[in-house]
Parts: structure tokens; sequence; C-alpha cells
């Protein structure tokens, strides 16, 4: 169960890194942050090749990276309440650290227990 959860939230992290690419300048802090979490994702990839049926794999991994980009996009279109956006990108690129550190830590305990 560890594994499809740090899965959707390491798909979840690469969406809002690639819309934060575009959108401002990052600097060195947040580039490593971003290749520590994807070192991680293709970790945690390569063992559930490893050690579930490929298939399973395949779809959780299809299905959680459509989820997770129609998640984003729903927040840059905007959910509005009375004219003022409910949630915006800012604050989502304020959570990425603890994403971050989650798909980590979340590979790093899938693959030893």
């Amino acid at each position: 169960m560890m594994f499809y959860i740090t899965l959707f939230l390491g798909f979840l992290y690469l969406k809002i890194f690639r819309v934060r690419i575009g959108q401002e300048k990052i600097g060195a802090k947040i580039v490593s942050e971003g290749l520590l979490s994807t070192l991680a994702l293709v970790s945690l990839l390569i063992f559930g090749f490893m050690t579930l049926p490929w298939y399973f794999v395949l779809g959780a991994s299809l299905a959680f990276f459509i989820a997770a980009a129609l998640m984003v996009v729903a927040v840059q279109l905007g959910i509005f309440v009375d004219g003022k956006p409910v949630l915006v990108m800012s604050t989502i690129y304020k959570i990425t650290p603890f994403i971050a550190i989650t798909v980590v830590l979340g590979t790093v305990s899938t693959i030893l227990l």
C-alpha cells in the first residue's frame, strides 16, 4: 500500500516541479530537491517492477500520472469562490519540500520494509 501512495505523490511532485520550472526561476536548492525526488521515484519504480507484476505497476503509474496532471491543471485553471481563487500555485509551491521528503522517506520505507 505504501508503494502506491508514494508512487502517486512522486508523480504529483514531478508534475508540480515541471510547472514550477516553466513559471519561475529556480535555484540550486530546488533543482537538488527535484533530482533527489526523481531518483527516489525511479528507484521506487525499479523496485515495483522487481517485486510486483508489471501490469500492476504500469497500470498504477498511468492512472496516477493522469490524476496528478489533472489535479495540477485544475489548480492552474482556478477554482473560484466569490471571484477569488481558492488555491493558487504559489501555495502549492510552498508544500513541495514536504511532498519531496514524503516521496524520499516513502521510497526508503517501501524498499526496506
